[in-house]
């Protein structure tokens, strides 16, 4: 069954990350978000999905191959070029399974766009499940917020919303301001990786009527948690866990053509075993 719904090209699988093919497949026919451990997790109700950062369609792909895939799919990435991929390659195969592209100013993936940010344009109070997937960690403050309320409107009532952050705690670095919740590794393009406040990622969260109840912990310290969110839910939220994860590597890809010779010298000491 994997054979006939086809796999995207490396170029496309390298710019979202691990290359694997496994990485894309749905050898088990579960759901694509299953196989993910959180306390508490419910079974996910993927009847009207709405994937915002699809990328290359990982998850759509995986969602396509499952035993009972979704009535409903939409895609949505600033990335013209897997977006084109997809709707040529995949929705095909499924007519339901829909991708847009979002043309906004990305310095990676998107340079020449003409809008900072642009509505989703999706209907409202209508997905059961709403996905954002290492997305939140790469788009700066100025806005997560406009893109997480855009999320949160698009959910059903007592739907779940899907999201991973990289996450530190503002206590701990008096030089913040009050207005200051993120911090950045890359000067050229800070999009290229983002850590949220713990609080404000909550106050989010609470704003928009959604309730954090499962939490998932890095496997790599410092690296993403899974958050998942039901909206409508007035219970008291479940805090962040500590991040006890291994120390590891789980570095994000790299434009060579925004870091020069930064770049250069990083590939130059990871060739030489460094």
């Amino acid at each position: 069954m994997t054979g006939d719904v086809p796999l995207p090209p490396i170029e496309l699988r390298r710019a979202v990350g691990p290359t694997d093919p496994s990485w894309f497949e749905n050898q088990t026919g579960r759901g694509a978000l299953d196989d993910v451990e959180m306390p508490g997790k419910p079974a996910l109700d993927y009847t009207r999905v709405l994937d915002f950062g699809c990328g290359c369609g990982r998850l759509a792909r995986q969602m396509m191959l499952q035993r009972h895939p979704p009535d409903e799919y939409c895609g949505l990435d600033l990335n013209k070029a897997a977006i084109e991929w997809c709707a040529e390659n995949l929705s095909p195969h499924r007519s339901r399974f829909t991708f847009r592209h979002l043309d906004i100013r990305n310095p990676q993936f998107n340079p020449n766009a003409a809008h900072e940010r642009v509505p989703l344009l999706v209907p409202m109070d209508h997905y059961t499940l709403v996905i954002a997937h290492s997305v939140f960690t790469h788009i700066i403050e100025r806005d997560v917020e406009f893109y997480f309320e855009e999320c949160a409107a698009a959910l059903a009532l007592d739907g779940l919303f899907w999201s991973t952050w990289f996450v530190f705690d503002k206590r701990y670095f008096p030089v913040l301001q009050s207005f200051q919740n993120s911090l950045y590794i890359n000067l050229q393009d800070p999009s290229n990786a983002v850590w949220y406040d713990v609080g404000f990622i909550n106050d989010l969260h609470r704003k928009n009527d959604l309730r954090i109840f499962s939490i998932a912990v890095p496997d790599v310290r410092g690296f993403q948690y899974c958050v998942l969110a039901r909206k409508g839910d007035t219970r008291p939220a479940v805090q962040f866990p500590e991040d006890l994860a291994p120390v590891g590597i789980a570095r994000p890809p790299i434009n060579s053509s925004l870091d020069g010779e930064l770049s250069d010298a990083l590939r130059k000491k990871t060739n030489l075993g460094i």
